[in-house]
């Protein structure tokens, strides 16, 4: 099982509180488990955001360009995987999530 915590400011923070993913094929079957934030948590990542905007807008578009494609093709050699995933969580035929996946690696 696959515990996620919050992920704010590149790092990953442990939560409190935690939710858990069935899948809805098998409501026995916990796919995972989803942090739960807070509002501190929301005001950390609010300002980590802001932080993060003050670097990326003084990033030329060249390199965003090349750091979109980089991302895309980490996505793109794991399409299988988090298709796999994507069946459990939602309950999708794994054609679609196939095809989901390719769309959102298209679409950077």
């Amino acid at each position: 099982m696959i515990r996620h915590g919050l992920f704010i400011h590149g790092k990953d923070i442990p939560a409190e509180l935690y939710f858990e993913v069935r899948d809805p094929g098998r409501l026995t079957d916990i796919v995972a488990e989803v942090a739960i934030g807070t509002a501190a948590d929301v005001d950390h990542a609010v300002v980590a955001a802001h932080h993060a905007f003050q670097t990326w807008r003084g990033v030329s578009l060249k390199e965003r360009i090349e750091r979109l494609h980089c991302a895309a093709q980490s996505l793109e050699t794991r399409t299988s995987e988090l298709a796999d995933l994507l069946v459990r969580e939602q309950g999708m035929l794994r054609r679609d999530t196939l095809r989901d996946a390719a769309n959102g690696v298209n679409g950077l």
